[in-house]
């Protein structure tokens, strides 16, 4: 189970990457609309990030 959830959350991450770099690329041509979706993605990869950081191995001895 612990293998299907990392390949569910490595596979959100291509997803929202995928959506925010098209969405950049559509809004600098005037879509309005994809700035937002754009937006949406940069906040998922944000709080997956802030995930990975939170369970990143520490050395002995740090908090």
């Amino acid at each position: 189970m612990n293998r299907q959830r990392g390949l569910a959350e490595a596979m959100l991450f291509l997803v929202a990457a995928g959506a925010g770099i098209y969405g950049f690329g559509r809004a600098f041509q005037g879509g309005v609309l994809w700035l937002g979706v754009s937006a949406v993605s940069l906040i998922v990869l944000a709080k997956q990030m802030g995930r990975v950081q939170d369970r990143w191995p520490h050395r002995r001895g740090e908090p």
